[in-house]
């Protein structure tokens, strides 16, 4: 049999009590509340007050001892100009992000690392750069000049002003001298891309290499055209090299150099280009220059790369190139 519809019955029944009492449920609630969020902010004032009596104001952790590695960009005293830190300061107060950046815009650094060494220390530590070269630009206003704040180029042929610690470190480096290049404006702190200076840098890498004793008796080098080099040193020797076999030239170099110093001669000019009959010019030569010529014409003799024995065997090549020197050098 079909069932009956059954029927349902909602009754709400209100009264000020029960809206009372709904009222008084919800009023419980908040004040468990508040009273956990008054809880919690006292416990929070107290544990501030705490840690500020115990080490914001603490004459224990005040900052007394600045442990900075030697180098030759920043002292003591010039990391505190440089970053700003108020040494009467708490420890806990030194914003140490701020100062390493401050550190790290400096042209002469690369990176530094600063830490809190509780109660009283702070750690610097700082990676400067290494020079390699001073960098002049003439026409741009940049002369050839070896002092503190004159432009130094590092292995990574960034350029940056010399720090006035580093200059006793930088004084016997040589001077490249760079023509003006609009595209390639010297911009402390950002690398220089110039064409010339990657020739020269080259050059520099292969003395480092091959007759690190060169390194200290270049004076200045440049390019002065897109075939050669023009280097001179502190004897007064101008050398002329070309853009490739640079060990080749650097190695015929310090050994002619070194012949001429043990003669008791001094070469005027050398130019190390061509492989044969190399062409040098002493310094008597051009103090009292042979009748006939405004200026001396340059001594060359053929350069042999190896040459026959008589039991067929092949001559030394360092030993026959000290024979051509001795020639060349004596040849009257």
């Amino acid at each position: 049999m079909p069932r009956k519809p059954s029927s349902i019955l909602e009754v709400r029944v209100s009264s000020p009590r029960l809206v009372w009492l709904g009222f008084c449920g919800i009023l419980a609630r908040l004040v468990k509340l508040g009273f956990l969020a008054a809880v919690l902010a006292a416990v929070f004032w107290v544990g501030h007050q705490g840690y500020k009596r115990v080490i914001l104001d603490n004459p224990d952790f005040r900052l007394r001892v600045i442990d900075l590695n030697t180098n030759p960009v920043l002292d003591e005293r010039g990391l505190v100009e440089h970053t700003g830190l108020d040494l009467t300061s708490n420890i806990t107060r030194v914003d140490i992000a701020a100062m390493r950046r401050a550190l790290v815009d400096h042209p002469a650094i690369l990176d530094a690392r600063i830490e809190r060494h509780l109660p009283d220390t702070l750690v610097v530590r700082i990676e400067h750069r290494e020079p390699r070269a001073w960098v002049a630009v003439p026409a741009a206003g940049m002369p050839a000049n070896r002092e503190p704040g004159a432009l130094l180029i590092d292995t990574g042929s960034v350029p940056y002003p010399c720090p006035a610690l580093q200059f006793d470190e930088a004084a016997e480096l040589p001077v490249i001298t760079l023509r003006e290049d609009a595209a390639h404006p010297v911009e402390p702190g950002r690398k220089l891309r110039h064409p010339q200076l990657r020739q020269c840098m080259r050059l520099l890498d292969s003395a480092a290499a091959h007759t690190p004793e060169l390194i200290g008796r270049i004076d200045t080098l440049e390019q002065p055209n897109d075939w050669s080099f023009r280097a001179a040193t502190r004897c007064g020797t101008v050398a002329t090299f070309g853009l490739r076999e640079h060990s080749r030239q650097l190695v015929r170099l310090a050994a002619a150099i070194n012949h001429a110093q043990d003669s008791g001669d001094a070469i005027a000019t050398i130019n190390l280009i061509p492989r044969e009959n190399i062409p040098v010019t002493l310094v008597s030569d051009v103090r009292n220059p042979a009748s006939g010529f405004a200026s001396p014409p340059p001594r060359a003799i053929p350069v042999e790369i190896y040459a026959e024995e008589p039991d067929g065997g092949h001559t030394d090549p360092s030993e026959r190139r000290a024979e051509d020197l001795n020639s060349l050098l004596n040849r009257r």
